[in-house]
């Protein structure tokens, strides 16, 4: 987000494009939180926690960005 907010500030995008990375951002963490909870929500974070680095050194790290817009072209 720190990134659109200067390529804005220097003239590269404009405000609709700032608002369109703060509504994908939010829409990507939106997933994450989704995830999270899918899986016992609170008394289960260490257990996502490991998942997710298990994942990640398989190589399977999950683009919750890419899973928002996935998630989007469908609706």
């Amino acid at each position: 987000m720190e990134q659109a907010l200067a390529r804005y500030r220097t003239g590269e995008i404009d405000i609709h494009d700032v608002d369109d990375v703060i509504h994908r951002y939010s829409q990507a963490a939106r997933e994450l939180w989704k995830f999270r909870w899918a899986r016992g929500g609170g008394s289960h974070v260490l257990f996502v926690a490991r998942t997710l680095e298990l994942w990640a050194a398989g190589g399977d790290e999950v683009d919750w960005w890419e899973e928002a817009e996935r998630r989007r072209r469908r609706q």
